[in-house]
């Protein structure tokens, strides 16, 4: 079976990318596990830990403070810096998928799933080296099960005709819907 797709990727398919990307080692675990959104997570602890550090900073104005005080201050502003360099590594990710070709071709056959791009580059999974296969609100995301695989996905538009094909002729593959 062969499907090709020649659209831009949505920012809403590119945001599920990102978010299975980051939560990976989970669904490894926990096949079933929910997807949480990761830019709302990372604004969430950057705001929590603003406000923590501002408060916390007027009361060393306003109490005085000493070395103690000053350590948990170094590691507010710690905690800040890094959730902002990880929201920044997200956003780049978010960027570089939307920013992609949008074209590919996804051919599955009994070897296995063969991804091509629109540069020639290509990728091929056989059958063994997949985990399961999920389909999301947004894609069908294959799931490798060596942690350095490459997760291969496909617009939800195509989800009736792949989890057929994989019903049909690959039933021992784990599909979770």
């Amino acid at each position: 079976m062969k499907i090709d797709t020649n659209e831009p990727i949505r920012e809403e398919l590119a945001r599920e990318l990102v978010n299975v990307t980051y939560q990976y080692r989970q669904l490894r675990k926990n096949h079933n596990a929910r997807i949480r959104d990761q830019f709302k997570q990372f604004r969430t602890l950057l705001i929590c830990a603003v406000v923590i550090a501002v408060l916390y900073a007027a009361t060393m104005i306003a109490w005085g403070f000493d070395l103690t005080q000053a350590v948990i201050g170094i590691f507010l502003l710690i905690v800040i810096v890094f959730t902002v360099i990880v929201m920044r590594g997200a956003r780049s990710l978010l960027d570089s998928i939307k920013n992609g070709s949008g074209y590919s071709s996804v051919i599955l056959d009994e070897t296995g799933i063969e991804l091509g791009k629109r540069d020639s580059s290509v990728l091929k999974t056989a059958w063994g080296n997949i985990l399961f296969v999920r389909v999301f609100s947004e894609s069908v995301i294959f799931i490798p099960k060596e942690l350095s695989g490459v997760l291969i996905s496909v617009d939800i538009k195509h989800a009736k005709e792949i989890t057929g094909w994989i019903k049909e002729n690959r039933p021992e593959i784990e599909l979770i819907q």
